[in-house]
């Protein structure tokens, strides 16, 4: 069976990057533990069952830890997503990346 979340992020990725083995591995072993889910046809994976982290959270704690979560996102809006993420406000570092 194809690893989803590995799919994608080879799909997003510019032609000749390639994926580190260490999320390889990461990426496998959540899948391996179903610890992911699908919405609008995008993968998204996870280090710690959703449902057992949601039921419990509290106002001051939560089993489980940090909700982090592995997704590629769809291709129209990862121009948008990557400069939020690494560029900010910063208008002329966005330039440059379009360049």
């Amino acid at each position: 069976m194809e690893n989803l979340l590995l799919v994608q992020l080879r799909e997003a990725l510019p032609q000749g990057m390639r994926v580190p083995s260490e999320l390889e591995t990461l990426y496998a072993w959540i899948e391996a533990n179903g610890f992911y889910d699908d919405a609008g046809g995008r993968r998204r994976g996870y280090l710690y069952p959703q449902d057992r982290l949601q039921q419990s959270w509290s106002d001051d704690e939560r089993e489980g830890g940090t909700d982090i979560v592995f997704f590629t996102d769809e291709p129209k809006n990862r121009d948008e997503e990557l400069r939020y993420w690494f560029y900010g406000e910063d208008r002329e570092l966005a330039a440059e990346i379009k360049q």
